[in-house]
């Protein structure tokens, strides 16, 4: 049986860079429930986005890990929480100083007793920082969030992560020096900041009791529940601690986070057909299209993930837009794609991901769009 957790291996969730350095006054179920939520906003086509998505009660009752006998209670619990007593704080930077912005960021949700679907309606203050975003935007891994157990290990998770984006998208492209780069994968942070951030600048004053109460379990959250490893050394001016420098790594998925289900289909997959599909996608006539559109690199061409992953699912959905509409179609939506890659400024992890998203996302729409012509 798979893993309830297992089944957020792929999905992410992104966040404008302003919203990631804001104050989230939540606790960590409202957290997860509200990352989770996030992670459903159609990142493609922010046209379509009213701030409205939709939620299974499954879903929920798998992130709260509430049992059979109280769910519902905790699901109305944590969803009247929610909307009375969460706030995010944005701290942007303005030309002559900071702007303050206060949002409730899902004000409205709706549920009944009758289906398992819950309609949470993001604020239009929010959606700017979560959909349709070119630039300044970091991509989480909602696997690692849904199995976090702390508030202050979420959130400083998210802090990391946009560090830690930072040097994979720059580490090889050469418009950054060495400097900047050890900088992005050895991040100083203000003890300020930590303390906006994870709304404790009223709380654990002392330094000691701050590194004890937020820093230090929020670490061994993010070393135990991500595919990340961090340590952090104090930072000091004189006797005063001003903040903390982090070193952060990504580490191999332990055996044992991977349900034994997963393992026996991937290895069973790889034994039937790695070099075959392989094979397959570098002779692809995609593939050429792909790297003249600048959204494959030379180095993906010999990654097996990305070349079996495009073989797999992303060519034949290419097959299928060009019986639609024709090759044609098909570069016209791979332009589209492109241009928003090259504007963001954090890497895409997976492109083979990426790109089967952006295609699945796309051909309904043209399908409906063919179906209204007729």
């Amino acid at each position: 049986m798979v893993n309830d957790k297992d089944k957020y291996r792929d999905r992410i969730v992104v966040e404008h860079n302003d919203l990631i350095r804001s104050t989230a006054k939540m606790h960590v179920l409202p957290l997860k429930i509200y990352e989770l939520a996030i992670s459903e906003v159609n990142m493609l086509a922010p046209e379509d986005t009213d701030g409205k998505i939709i939620l299974s009660k499954k879903k929920i009752f798998e992130a709260l890990g509430a049992s059979d006998n109280e769910r519902y209670h905790r699901l109305k619990e944590v969803i009247l929480y929610m909307q009375n007593k969460t706030h995010v704080l944005l701290r942007i930077k303005k030309k002559r100083g900071y702007e303050f912005r206060s949002i409730v960021p899902i004000p409205t949700v709706v549920w009944n007793d009758y289906d398992d679907n819950i309609e949470f309606y993001f604020s239009r203050e929010i959606i700017p920082y979560i959909a349709g975003m070119t630039k300044n935007f970091s991509r989480l891994n909602v696997k690692d969030i849904m199995e976090m157990k702390n508030r202050y290990g979420i959130i400083i998770y998210k802090r990391l992560v946009m560090e830690y984006n930072q040097y994979e998208h720059y580490k090889y492209r050469g418009n950054r020096t060495q400097k900047q780069i050890d900088e992005y994968k050895n991040p100083f942070i203000s003890i300020q900041e930590l303390r906006e951030i994870t709304d404790t600048t009223e709380r654990y004053k002392r330094t000691y009791d701050f590194i004890r109460k937020v820093i230090t379990p929020a670490v061994e959250d993010i070393n135990k529940n991500s595919y990340l490893s961090v340590s952090f050394e104090t930072k000091k001016e004189g006797r005063r601690v001003v903040g903390f420098k982090f070193a952060i790594s990504a580490k191999n998925i332990a055996p044992n986070m991977v349900s034994q289900e997963r393992i026996d289909r991937t290895k069973e997959l790889r034994e039937k057909g790695e070099n075959e599909l392989m094979g397959l996608a570098v002779t692809s006539p995609y593939t050429k299209l792909l790297m003249d559109k600048g959204l494959l690199l030379p180095a993906d061409m010999i990654n097996k993930d990305v070349m079996i992953g495009l073989a797999k699912n992303v060519y034949p959905k290419y097959d299928e837009l060009k019986a639609l509409k024709g090759i044609t179609a098909v570069e016209e939506h791979l332009d589209y794609v492109g241009s928003k890659s090259a504007e963001a400024e954090t890497e895409i992890h997976n492109i083979a991901k990426y790109l089967n998203k952006a295609i699945t996302q796309y051909i309904p729409r043209v399908k409906i769009e063919m179906r209204m012509e007729k």
